[in-house]
């Protein structure tokens, strides 16, 4: 977002929210537009791990963990099933009594279990392998000497198309992840791009839950009346392995029970044919649109060169955009709590604050997490203006109120 113009509220701000119903590519055998004109949307499940997914990578197995003792909720991203019927839950082949989306998973023991789910009106199906680990305090890592309040490493940055998104050809992804860490070690901002654009972080030491107060803090640069949301996950080291390879949990905010709120929500961003162009989108309910190129940045490309394939999709939570035009200016809602880069109009919830107990399950009931090792930040808004360009959540490097 163009936030230092948005400061000036130029009087010639106009608003541009509409939509146009194209056919959506989720699936991973779909190609790219190449004339303008989209393939067929083709049903699909899969489940997300918190990355981005390409058509390199989207047959790869997903995986997860639980602590013994406790239970994991899985729901798969639905793509192009406008109206899902039942669902049918396996456990190593084993059929489960659940129907819905959503299958509660408490292993009775530590191992591996390969569960699938598969929608019943198209057959669309998705596998995850899951471990159940040790306990949840086995890997707990207390704090020692020389360990800092803030995270300390970078493990994925993965941006979404954006003006500030400046990763031309010949750039990599570990040009865009060193640029992470340069930010975690400088307390620098860093650009999130358009909806669903990413970074994930991870502390040198555990960060403990206490009850009653909030646990960690990540600043943004909002502004009274332009707020550009992001939605904040967690997950623990679960299986000790010091990466971030077991369940996100996210941190409910005030907008979760809103039901204009999507969960589970993917977005396709197309490489552009040309330089200077926009960047077209589509989602996983069937709509599209396009990240604007606009004259106040001139870089040849918003879309991430360093991403090789022509498309890749990113998933997470997509509150409804909080664009809006009075007497011409331009605004950007700003929400009660629970977001990063949003200007909290809840007193009671400081703006930059975090309380790991409202982590949550995939269904909405409550993780109760003793403690968290990463985090995960993505631009939570779908929505642009003509003169300001897309929403995008700009965000610091969390730190540990508990150190």
């Amino acid at each position: 977002m163009f936030k230092n113009s948005t400061k000036q509220r130029s009087r010639d701000w106009l608003l541009l929210l509409t939509l146009t119903a194209l056919p959506v590519a989720c699936s991973k055998d779909t190609p790219p537009p190449a004339t303008g004109t989209l393939p067929d949307p083709v049903p699909e499940l899969f489940f997300d791990n918190g990355r981005y997914r390409t058509a390199s990578n989207s047959a790869e197995l997903r995986t997860s963990s639980v602590p013994l003792g406790k239970s994991l909720v899985l729901a798969p991203v639905i793509c192009n099933i406008a109206a899902p019927s039942a669902f049918a839950w396996t456990v190593d082949g084993v059929r489960q009594s659940s129907t819905t989306e959503f299958l509660t998973f408490t292993p009775a023991s530590q191992g591996v279990y390969l569960i699938s789910v598969a929608e019943q009106s198209t057959q669309a199906r998705a596998e995850i392998q899951v471990t159940c680990t040790a306990p949840e305090e086995m890997y707990f890592r207390p704090v020692k000497s020389g360990n800092k309040a803030t995270a300390a490493t970078a493990f994925d940055y993965v941006p979404a198309p954006g003006q500030f998104i400046n990763y031309q050809s010949g750039s990599t992804k570990e040009n865009a992840l060193q640029d992470l860490q340069d930010a975690l070690n400088n307390g620098r901002i860093s650009y999130l791009g358009a909806y669903g654009g990413y970074w994930i972080v991870g502390f040198d030491h555990s960060v403990r839950n206490v009850a009653g107060k909030a646990d960690l803090k990540i600043s943004g640069n909002a502004v009274p009346e332009f707020s550009e949301p992001g939605i904040v996950w967690v997950m623990q080291d679960s299986n000790g392995n010091g990466l971030p390879d077991d369940a996100w949990f996210e941190l409910k905010g005030s907008k979760s029970d809103a039901p204009e709120t999507k969960y589970r929500y993917a977005m396709t961003y197309y490489k552009p044919a040309a330089s200077n162009s926009d960047v077209l989108w589509t989602d996983n309910i069937g709509r599209s649109n396009t990240v604007d190129y606009n004259d106040a940045h001139t870089q040849a490309y918003y879309f991430p060169m360093f991403i090789t394939e022509d498309y890749y999709v990113l998933t997470g939570t997509c509150l409804a955009s909080g664009i809006f035009a009075d007497g011409g200016i331009v605004y950007a809602k700003d929400l009660s709590w629970g977001y990063v880069d949003n200007y909290n109009t809840d007193l009671t919830r400081p703006r930059n604050e975090f309380w790991l107990e409202d982590a949550v399950q995939a269904d909405g009931t409550p993780a109760n997490l003793s403690h968290i090792d990463f985090v995960k930040v993505h631009t939570g808004m779908a929505g642009k203006g003509t003169a300001i360009g897309e929403i995008s959540t700009e965000t610091g490097c969390p730190a540990d109120l508990n150190f």
